[in-house]
């Protein structure tokens, strides 16, 4: 599996849960008729900004490999550490507030297609800015399976702090009750 492929797959399992309260506000925002072509659009235009960024890692990361000098697991370490560091940064907690905006979206028509696509594009390019180190972590230790779940784990706590905890997913809330 190419480098991209698996990188759209990590993305495709570890932020889609993250975006799923924006894609229900895409669909709570439109018109009944066409509330799947808007979440499709949705994730089309987040898809899109993510496959760029995946494309440009591929090109890096295959170039770094073929460097005889570079000592990968060096290079690990020091994305960990990159991404820990992150993590306190004015420009990092900004864009994570920007992972929650919302854009209006026209009602009918192409205006709303584009719209949806936009409004993808956005939130796409606020979680890249907001998850781009620990995913470039993740895709440095080979797409490991621990450092996936602690990334999702770190994503999902700042996305969902446990005071303000509500499943992104409907029918889940009534399954679990939090105690608060």
């Amino acid at each position: 599996m190419s480098e991209t492929s698996s990188w759209m797959l990590m993305i495709v399992a570890m932020m889609f849960p993250l975006i799923a309260n924006s894609a229900c506000n895409v669909a709570a925002r439109s018109l009944w008729p066409r509330r799947q072509r808007a979440i499709a659009g949705f994730v089309i235009g987040y898809l899109c900004v993510w496959l760029i960024a995946g494309i440009a890692l591929s090109l890096a990361i295959s170039y770094i490999r073929t460097q005889s000098w570079v000592d990968v697991k060096a290079v690990v370490g020091f994305s960990f550490i990159a991404a820990a560091a992150w993590q306190i940064t004015p420009v990092k907690r900004r864009a994570l507030f920007s992972c929650h905006r919302t854009m209006p979206i026209a009602p009918e028509g192409w205006q709303a297609d584009c719209g949806c696509v936009r409004y993808g594009w956005v939130i796409g390019g606020s979680c890249l800015l907001n998850c781009w180190a620990w995913m470039l972590f993740c895709t440095l230790t080979g797409h490991n399976l621990v450092a996936m779940l602690f990334a999702a784990f770190i994503g999902i706590a700042e996305r969902y702090p446990i005071r303000k905890f509500k499943f992104p997913v409907p029918f889940a809330s009534s399954l679990f009750t939090v105690v608060r």
